[in-house]
């Protein structure tokens, strides 16, 4: 009997260590939006302007980086400045800092 039970607590103690912590839950799945960059010059225009009024640089400026890198092959003098602009407005701590940035990147496009 005392063998049965020493079994018993030894098999509950090594249940969680067979299931794992890993594989499929049943809990319901997160999609996670991930913040495209923009595909034209209208469309960093566009989202500049938008952080412009705003202040809020984010996830607003996630993306534009890539955007204005591909802009050096067409003009690469407004395309560095923006990317100097854009380093700026991510290190900017608050919302007029944020705004008066984007809208010097904004009259640059």
């Amino acid at each position: 009997m005392r063998k049965m039970i020493g079994a018993l607590i030894c098999s509950i103690a090594l249940l969680p260590l067979l299931t794992g912590c890993g594989g499929k839950s049943g809990g319901p799945s997160v999609s996670v939006e991930q913040t495209a960059k923009p595909k034209s010059s209208d469309e960093l225009k566009s989202r500049l302007q938008g952080i412009a009024q705003s202040g809020e640089a984010g996830s607003a400026a996630a993306g534009l980086r890539p955007a204005i890198e591909e802009m050096k092959s067409g003009n690469p003098q407004v395309a560095t400045e923006l990317l100097s602009e854009l380093s700026k407005l991510e290190a900017s701590t608050t919302p007029a800092e944020a705004k008066a940035i984007a809208t010097r990147m904004v009259a640059k496009l």
